[in-house]
């Protein structure tokens, strides 16, 4: 420790640690050398005080307001309360406190307070004595001085413990039947074990029972529906509402199958023409075969034609078998585009479902970031109160 030239040491702390294995000090000097300072009272700087400053004392009282003026002995200012609530010197006025008398009353340049008697008498003692001048009396009271103690042992303060806030979803985001009730986790803890955990997800309470807007893509997903077509193969129920990927698939494969059963039909339909169309130009054949007859007895009369009748009778005939073999075609088409047009468009239900998972993708990501940054502020927030409370 070294005060300088004229310097005394006046104030010396040490501090150590046992467990820590460390220790530090510190000291403070004061000077033992040239001339004495003291501190005198003298008189006001009157240019930094204002005209309106001073002692005022309680002059008469307001029969008004009840209160008592107040007025500077020196200035002859006056100080007074206002029926509005305010208390004046001139034209400086503060707010409308009221109050019985204006003490603590703040003012634009002015406060009101107390007369205080600061009247006291500061002596110097001096540096004390050290009781003797030789070396070795010095050596003795050093020699006296006990080591410190070492100070008491706070006791431990009681550490808040963190634990990480799992984000919560939209309930619409969670309502994929068994889908997305709840993760299953892999990871290794402290001993190096692998671990496995499953974690049930949650859905935010303020979505909870909440009724979608029209335009909200799970609201369309929801709706978006139809039947299971009997003549595609299914059962003919209808399809459940908010359809998963499975129903998906089971509407895309419904419409697959009634592709399939219109081109069975269309080949079908076909292959009657095309036989019924051999078979009516081979009959037409065979009555080309047969010998027309004219009829003349007197030497004129008629010619008879029997194979344009025979055709005739074909065309007729064909057509009593096209009638109900058409009616059943266009029966069983009707009946396919009808299915068609109760049944669910895998388009519409597909691109609906996208943009409801697409949603819920872009719920997770906002929702997960902020859950980040609460559990980031709560985790500062905690550090900070632990490292105050082992500091204190």
């Amino acid at each position: 420790v070294d005060c300088g030239k004229n310097g005394l040491l006046s104030g010396f702390h040490f501090e150590f640690s046992e467990g820590g294995r460390w220790a530090r000090s510190k000291y403070t000097c004061s000077k033992a050398g040239g001339a004495p300072v003291v501190m005198e009272p003298s008189t006001l700087i009157e240019p930094l005080i204002q005209t309106t400053e001073g002692l005022f004392c309680p002059k008469t009282l307001d029969a008004h307001t009840g209160r008592y003026d107040y007025e500077n002995a020196v200035t002859g200012d006056k100080l007074v309360f206002q029926r509005s609530g305010s208390w004046c010197v001139g034209s400086d006025c503060s707010s409308a406190v009221g109050g019985a008398n204006p003490i603590g009353v703040l003012m634009t340049t002015h406060e009101v307070v107390n007369v205080t008697d600061f009247d006291g008498k500061f002596e110097a003692k001096g540096v004390p004595g050290m009781g003797g001048s030789s070396a070795g009396d010095l050596a003795k009271k050093l020699k006296a001085l006990k080591p410190p103690k070492r100070p008491a042992q706070p006791p431990k303060p009681k550490l808040q413990e963190f634990k990480a806030t799992m984000p919560q979803y939209s309930e619409e985001c969670l309502d994929y039947q068994d889908l997305w009730k709840k993760v299953i986790e892999t990871h290794v803890n402290e001993e190096k074990e692998e671990v496995i955990e499953e974690a049930k997800l949650e859905a935010d309470p303020g979505t909870e029972g909440q009724e979608l807007l029209d335009y909200h893509p799970c609201a369309v997903a929801a709706g978006a529906g139809g039947i299971f077509g009997r003549m595609a193969g299914q059962s003919g129920q209808m399809a459940p509402e908010n359809m998963l990927y499975s129903d998906w698939n089971d509407c895309m494969q419904g419409d697959i199958n009634r592709d399939l059963v219109a081109a069975k039909v269309a080949f079908s339909e076909a292959g009657y023409e095309l036989v019924a169309n051999a078979i009516q130009e081979g009959v037409k054949t065979l009555c080309a075969a047969v010998p027309g007859i004219e009829i003349a007895p007197l030497g004129a009369g008629v010619e008879a034609k029997p194979d344009n009748i025979c055709d005739q009778v074909v065309d007729f005939v064909r057509t009593l078998i096209d009638l109900p073999v058409g009616f059943g075609f266009a029966s069983t088409n009707f009946g396919l585009e009808e299915e068609g047009f109760n049944a669910c468009n895998p388009f519409q239900v597909g691109f609906s479902r996208a943009f409801c998972d697409i949603h819920c993708v872009r719920d997770a990501v906002i929702r997960g970031d902020r859950s980040i940054i609460n559990n980031l502020e709560k985790a500062t927030k905690i550090s900070n109160d632990n490292m105050k409370k082992m500091v204190e």
